[in-house]
């Protein structure tokens, strides 16, 4: 194990609280805020397995799966999968997956849990139908090696999806200022925080079949909803944004950073 996942490792076998930028909660509050019904987490979380869980038996793999409340929301809804989840430390996941399923009212049964990093999935070749990865890509110390390994543990025709991992746009200087002071306070404390550009993440997947991006569509209906309260010359911009595909997803990225979603497919 590098340093840089031993840091990594330190800093989540020690974490107590949940999200960022002023938003940390302990655990408990970290999932209401997260999962109660109406809240934007929530309904972006059911368009995405609704779209892609509602099928026979797969086998499902959740890396860097924090206290494994995802997995656990997913089961509870599509519980005709077998779930494996990995967060780097072992004890974090232990102590919060029970809590999960408590919140939840589910059930740990037929919930694999384990500790690996994203460079190194103890699992044979093809032995997974999909793959979802939620804010984590950016935390791999190698995302080229982890996607590598993605592949070759995914089934021919599997995916990997993966969201709310921040993107910065591809523009000199901005680019460069972003990633200079992107989460200094978590880099401090022993976090590995990187921000790419859509172009460096998809070079990760440069083994898989398909690639692609979207911008959530929750963010584009917010967008638009919010433009019909604008008034004047704001209202008719932000009308022209609305209906221009490219500029509605490059403000959406720039506003949020974090609002698209990749699919690879193998």
């Amino acid at each position: 194990m590098n340093n840089a996942i031993e840091k990594e490792l330190r800093f989540r076998m020690s974490q107590t609280v949940f999200g960022h930028d002023g938003g940390e909660a302990d655990i408990e509050t970290f999932f209401r805020n997260t999962y109660t019904r109406g809240s934007s987490k929530r309904t972006r979380y059911e368009r995405l397995i609704d779209a892609h869980l509602a099928c026979s038996l797969e086998r499902i793999l959740e890396i860097g799966a924090g206290a494994g409340d995802f997995s656990i929301f997913c089961k509870k809804k599509y519980p005709q999968h077998e779930y494996y989840v990995s967060e780097l430390s072992q004890p974090l996941l232990t102590r919060n997956i029970v809590k999960a399923a408590k919140f939840f009212d589910t059930s740990l049964a037929g919930m694999h849990t384990h500790s690996f990093p994203a460079e190194k999935i103890p699992f044979p070749n093809e032995f997974f139908d999909q793959i979802y990865i939620r804010a984590a890509v950016h935390h791999f110390d190698d995302p080229h090696q982890a996607f590598r390994e993605i592949h070759r543990s995914l089934k021919r025709g599997g995916i990997v999806l993966f969201i709310n991992d921040p993107v910065v746009l591809n523009i000199p200087l901005y680019k460069q200022f972003t990633k200079l002071f992107f989460c200094r306070k978590e880099r401090a404390r022993g976090e590995n925080e990187n921000i790419y550009t859509l172009g460096e993440y998809f070079s990760f997947g440069a083994s898989f079949a398909s690639r692609r991006f979207s911008v959530d569509e929750f963010y584009k209906e917010d967008f638009r909803s919010g433009v019909q309260k604008w008034h004047g010359p704001k209202k008719y911009i932000g009308i022209f944004v609305s209906r221009t595909s490219w500029l509605l997803d490059r403000y959406l990225i720039y506003r949020w950073r974090a609002a698209g979603i990749f699919e690879f497919t193998k």
